[in-house]
């Protein structure tokens, strides 16, 4: 609970989706630091060891953290902007 009053902006808006759009699992990169500071944290794991580089890995968010989020979303306040998703990494390159 500690961890999610301390989010960094980054972190926010990668957790913002699973809040606000009541999405279940997000399909992000597996080389994206803030994505694996997160895991590592335990707020979010990966949800299948099969993916790509394209469309990502699934990843959900742990019960513990949706529960608190859903809770008290201000926690989210102050999210910076949306991450691409690895398709939009993919492609931008």
């Amino acid at each position: 609970m500690r961890w999610l009053a301390d989010l960094t902006p980054d972190e926010k808006a990668h957790l913002l989706p699973y809040i606000s759009e009541a999405e279940t699992t997000q399909y992000l990169a597996v080389d994206d630091g803030v994505v694996n500071g997160l895991i590592s944290k335990g707020v979010l794991y990966r949800a299948a060891s099969v993916g790509s580089v394209v469309d990502g890995f699934a990843v959900n968010m742990q019960p513990w953290a949706r529960k608190c989020l859903n809770k008290d979303p201000e926690l989210l306040w102050g999210a910076g902007p949306r991450p691409l998703t690895p398709r939009e990494r993919f492609w931008a390159r």
